[in-house]
C-alpha cells in the first residue's frame, strides 16, 4: 500500500512537467531552421559573429570554422553554376551580395533541407525518436540572441563614431553632381550630411542590440530590432545597396525569434485581452557554481561589446586624417603639355589621395605622397612615379609643374571658397518663414 501511494505522488509530481509533444510541422520546421541559423551563424565575410568576442585568436578560429562552407560554395559556384570571371572565386569587396554570397546561401539552404529529411527519417521512423526540441530551441534562440545583438551594437557604434558614413561630407563629393552618383552614393552622402540624424540613427541600432543581451528586455529589443531592420532592408533594396542578403537574413532573425511571443502580442494590442509573455529560456542552472559562472560570462560579453564597439571605435574614428598642405579644391584655369583630356578640378583633401575630375566628366582616384621641404606631391602608381611640384599659394592661386604620365606639364588653378557650399554653410533654423528647398 506504502509503495503504491509513493509510486502514484511521484506520478502526480511528474505529470506537470513532463514535455508535451510538437505536431510534426513544428518538429520538420525546427530541424531545417536549426541547421540552417547553425550554419548560417558560422562566420563568413562580412557577418558578425560571436566568435568575434573570443580575445584570442579570434580571426584565426573565424577562419578555420567558415573554410568548409566557403570551399563548398567555391566548388558549387564552379562545377555547378558554371560561374566564371571574378564571381567565380571569394574575392576582396564591400559587397555582400556577390555571386559567392548567394552560391553560399544557397548551399546553406541545401544542406539544411537535406539535413532536416535525414534527421525527420531517423527520429520518426524511431519508436524512441524525439518528439519535441525545447533545450535545442532555447539554446538555438541564446544564440540568434547574441549574434543579432552583436550586430546591432556593431552597426549602431559605428554610426555614433563616424565609420560606416564618415565624420563629414568630403571635398570631392561637394564638387559632383546628383546625376554623376549612384543610389547607394546618394543615400550614403543623405547620411553623412548631417551627424545627428546618422548619430541618432546608430541610436536606433544600438539600444535594441543592447536590450537583446537582457532576458527581461529582449522581447522589446527584438521588436526594435524587426523595425529598424525592416527599414534597412527598404534601403539596401530601395537605394541598391550590396547587402541585402545579410539585412534580410538579419530581419528573419529577429521575425523568428519573436515567434513565441506573437500569439500573446495578438491577444494583447489587436484583441484586447489579457496576455503573458512567456518566452523560451535556457533552464536555470540549479548549481550555485555554475550560475555564478554564466553571470561572470554574462558580464565579460557586456565588457567585451563596450570595449570592441565603444571604446575601440572612438579611438579608431574620431581621428581625423592628416591634412594636406594643398587641402582645398583647386580649379584649373590653364594646362600646358598636359597628355590626354584635360583636368577640370583637383581636389587635396587628405595626405594619402586625392581626386581629379576631367572635361570629359570622368574621375580618377589618386594615392599621394608629401614632401614639404621641396613642395613637392607625388602620385605614385603601378608602373611609374608622377610627380608635382607647387609654387607658394598667392590670392588663392597656384601654378604646379612637374612630370605627369612622361610628360611635362605646367597647370595654373585656384581655389574654390569651401564656404561657398550651400549645403554645409546652410546650418539649423528653428524659425522659418518659408521653405528653403533649393
Amino acid at each position: 500500500m506504502t509503495d503504491t501511494l509513493v509510486e502514484t505522488d511521484v506520478q502526480a509530481v511528474e505529470a506537470p512537467v513532463r514535455a508535451k509533444a510538437w505536431p510534426w510541422w513544428g518538429r520538420v520546421a525546427f530541424r531545417f531552421s536549426f541547421i540552417y541559423w547553425v550554419l548560417y551563424m558560422l562566420p563568413s565575410a562580412g557577418a558578425v559573429s560571436v566568435i568575434d568576442l573570443w580575445p584570442w585568436g579570434a580571426e584565426k578560429l573565424s577562419q578555420w570554422l567558415g573554410w568548409p562552407l566557403a570551399k563548398l560554395a567555391h566548388w558549387a559556384g564552379f562545377y555547378v553554376l558554371h560561374l566564371t570571371g571574378p564571381g567565380a572565386d571569394w574575392h576582396p569587396t564591400g559587397s555582400g551580395d556577390t555571386a559567392m554570397n548567394y552560391t553560399l546561401l544557397g548551399c546553406i539552404a541545401v544542406l539544411a533541407l537535406m539535413g532536416a529529411a535525414v534527421w525527420t527519417a531517423a527520429d520518426e521512423l524511431s519508436a524512441n525518436g524525439r518528439r519535441e526540441y525545447r533545450t535545442a530551441y532555447a539554446w538555438l534562440r541564446l544564440f540568434l540572441r547574441f549574434t543579432l545583438a552583436l550586430t546591432l551594437l556593431e552597426y549602431g557604434f559605428v554610426k555614433i563614431y563616424p565609420g560606416q558614413f564618415g565624420l563629414h561630407p568630403r571635398l570631392f563629393e561637394l564638387n559632383e553632381t546628383y546625376g554623376e552618383s549612384s543610389p547607394m552614393h546618394v543615400l550614403w552622402f543623405f547620411m553623412t550630411v548631417s551627424r545627428p540624424y546618422t548619430i541618432f540613427g546608430g541610436l536606433m541600432e544600438a539600444i535594441p542590440g543592447a536590450l537583446l543581451l537582457f532576458r527581461r528586455t529582449s522581447t522589446v529589443g527584438l521588436l526594435g530590432a524587426a523595425a529598424v531592420m525592416s527599414n534597412v532592408v527598404a534601403l539596401n533594396f530601395c537605394y541598391d545597396v550590396p547587402v541585402k542578403l545579410y539585412s534580410v537574413n538579419l530581419l528573419l532573425m529577429s521575425l523568428y525569434l519573436l515567434l513565441p511571443d506573437l500569439r500573446p502580442m495578438w491577444r494583447f494590442f489587436v484583441a484586447r485581452q489579457d496576455a503573458v509573455l512567456t518566452g523560451v529560456w535556457v533552464r536555470r542552472m540549479e548549481r550555485k557554481p555554475l550560475r555564478i559562472g554564466g553571470y561572470v560570462l554574462q558580464g565579460l560579453v557586456l565588457l567585451s561589446c563596450v570595449w570592441s564597439f565603444g571604446v575601440q571605435n572612438y579611438r579608431s574614428r574620431m581621428v581625423e586624417p592628416e591634412a594636406t598642405p594643398l587641402y582645398g579644391v583647386w580649379s584649373v584655369d590653364d594646362v600646358q603639355g598636359w597628355p590626354g583630356i584635360r583636368p577640370k578640378t583637383v581636389t587635396f583633401e587628405s595626405s594619402q589621395y586625392a581626386f581629379m575630375f576631367f572635361e570629359d566628366g570622368k574621375r580618377r582616384y589618386l594615392t599621394t605622397t608629401y614632401d614639404a621641404p621641396s613642395r613637392t606631391v607625388r602620385f605614385p602608381t603601378i608602373d611609374k612615379q608622377m610627380q608635382l611640384q607647387w609654387d607658394l599659394p598667392q590670392n588663392g592661386k597656384m601654378g604646379m609643374h612637374g612630370k605627369w604620365s612622361g610628360s611635362e606639364v605646367t597647370v595654373a588653378m585656384h581655389r574654390t571658397n569651401p564656404d561657398k557650399y550651400l549645403l554645409t554653410s546652410r546650418g539649423f533654423h528653428w524659425v522659418q518663414e518659408s521653405a528653403f528647398n533649393r
